[in-house]
């Protein structure tokens, strides 16, 4: 695959993005969530997830619906079992896709 670069002027003429979360996550954008263990990462971007893919608001901010697509580097798709689960009794759950076994992208 060729990297393709651009000019100020062809990033200018682009105009603003579009969001799948309204001023946090643009669309057709890959991202990282990161921290300390234990800070609640995997459910936050669950939410994330979960919330865009029923297309209703995350935390207050707009959302567009989308299919979502999470690449596990860590942990089992059992934790997202669990973790879908307590999200589904706060809110309706739609369908994700998750990464197994988790990708090495090099």
């Amino acid at each position: 695959m060729a990297i393709r670069s651009h000019t100020f002027a062809e990033l200018r003429a682009l105009g603003p993005p579009e969001w799948s979360i309204d001023s946090i996550i643009p669309q057709n954008a890959v991202g990282v969530l990161w921290g300390p263990s234990t800070v609640g990462k995997s459910f936050t971007l669950l939410s994330m997830l979960l919330s865009s893919a029923a297309g209703l608001d995350w935390c207050g901010f707009k959302t567009k619906r989308c299919r979502g697509l999470y690449i596990g580097l860590e942990g089992s798709l059992r934790d997202w079992g669990r973790r879908q689960q307590a999200w589904a009794t706060v809110l309706p759950t739609s369908p994700i896709f998750l990464s197994s076994p988790p990708v090495l992208i090099s």
